[in-house]
């Protein structure tokens, strides 16, 4: 995950750049956060690394040959390097790897591809656009707001 995604779990968001607060209720306390960054910290010192590796596809891709079998596999995201330094991302059937099935590895930029072209053919309603422009613009009205944020007591001060 980006630093930017983390914001969101102690209640802020990323906007260009900029850290804010969000609207949203916190889903762990800033204490929390900060425990876990020491620990996120401590494990990547000293050549200490998570063999975890992040794609933004992660666990939302199934394998097709064993689905077709009537089996259910996710599409696992690994990275390797080569013998000439060069990195390599790729998509393996988990279920591969116990000799289950025999779809070969998929290169990354492959799969992202297919799944841009995938998109390309599908169509939103014609009124979806006009009711998204429609809220979007009432939000951006509601942060725009000369007043935006501020309340007044009880004595409307």
């Amino acid at each position: 995950m980006s630093d930017h995604g983390i914001w969101c779990y102690v209640g802020y968001v990323v906007w260009k750049g900029q850290i804010y607060p969000g609207r949203h209720e916190p889903l762990i306390s800033h204490e929390l956060f900060e425990r876990v960054q020491d620990v996120l910290r401590l494990r990547s010192a000293n050549g200490n690394r998570d063999r975890i590796h992040s794609h933004y596809l992660k666990g939302s891709l199934f394998c097709p040959r064993c689905r077709a079998n009537a089996e259910t596999s996710r599409l696992v995201f690994s990275k390797s390097t080569g013998r000439n330094g060069t990195r390599y991302a790729y998509f393996v059937c988990r279920r591969s790897k116990e000799g289950l099935c025999d779809l070969p590895a998929l290169p990354a930029d492959a799969v992202e591809e297919a799944i841009v072209e995938h998109y390309r053919t599908l169509e939103l309603p014609a009124d979806f656009a006009a009711e998204t422009r429609a809220l979007l613009g009432e939000v951006v009205a509601d942060e725009t707001h000369p007043l935006a944020g501020c309340t007044q007591d009880s004595n409307g001060s």
